[in-house]
């Protein structure tokens, strides 16, 4: 019972004794937003992955990549500023997330507010000793027709598939329609692979994506 008051007593203690280092370490904390120890590398053990809150670029997040190493004064693998999206509201935070093949996801959104809420995965893997983006997925959809859109590609080998659908609600009634229609469509462009420093909070949708949402509405 008397463990937490010996906890507060030294870390008061550390705080009173370090004052300067303490206030640099408690505001960097309070930048974190999400960390996973995920193993990138041929070593033994895990690297760091961090997402911290941008502290010069509001709305954005940098993700710190660490050796797998104890040591403090050990140099990031990776620094990548103002990196994905991370907003002040509920629904606009990121995170990061193993995927069952080992790789590393950054997920980030947008699902809070607005009309057309979005979400879009970022799948990073090591080649040839640099961390690449070789997947992307995003989706979203309208709030007021309910059409939904949703486009994946496999950034290593080109694949990609994206499906639609159209409006629901009828833009001059505003009645439900009964249009069913699912558009499909899938296929194999070049390899568009990127290094992940790279990678910005304001990243645009890839030409295949942006060309095949043109057909989101199915007219």
């Amino acid at each position: 019972m008397q463990k937490p008051f010996f906890l507060i007593v030294i870390l008061a203690t550390y705080v009173m004794a370090h004052p300067a280092k303490a206030q640099q370490e408690a505001a960097t904390l309070a930048r974190l937003i999400d960390t996973i120890c995920i193993d990138l590398t041929e070593d033994i053990g895990c690297e760091q992955v961090t997402l911290l809150k941008s502290a010069d670029e509001r709305g954005s997040a940098d993700i710190f990549v660490m050796p797998n190493v104890q040591d403090n004064l050990a140099e990031p693998i990776l620094v990548v500023r103002n990196a994905v999206w991370s907003g002040g509201m509920f629904g606009d935070t990121p995170y990061l997330e193993r995927s069952e093949q080992g790789s590393l996801m950054i997920h980030s959104e947008q699902s809070g507010s607005g009309r057309n809420p979005w979400r879009l995965t970022h799948t990073v893997a090591m080649r040839d000793g640099i961390l690449m983006l070789v997947g992307y997925t995003f989706t979203t959809y309208d709030r007021l027709d309910n059409s939904i859109f949703a486009c994946d590609i496999n950034l290593l080998t080109g694949a990609y598939e994206v499906s639609g659908t159209p409006p629901q609600v009828d833009p001059e009634t505003g009645d439900l329609t009964d249009d069913d229609r699912l558009f499909e469509q899938s296929g194999r462009d070049a390899p568009s692979a990127t290094p992940l420093a790279d990678l910005t909070y304001d990243y645009h949708l890839p030409a295949r994506c942006a060309q095949l949402r043109d057909t989101w509405e199915l007219d």
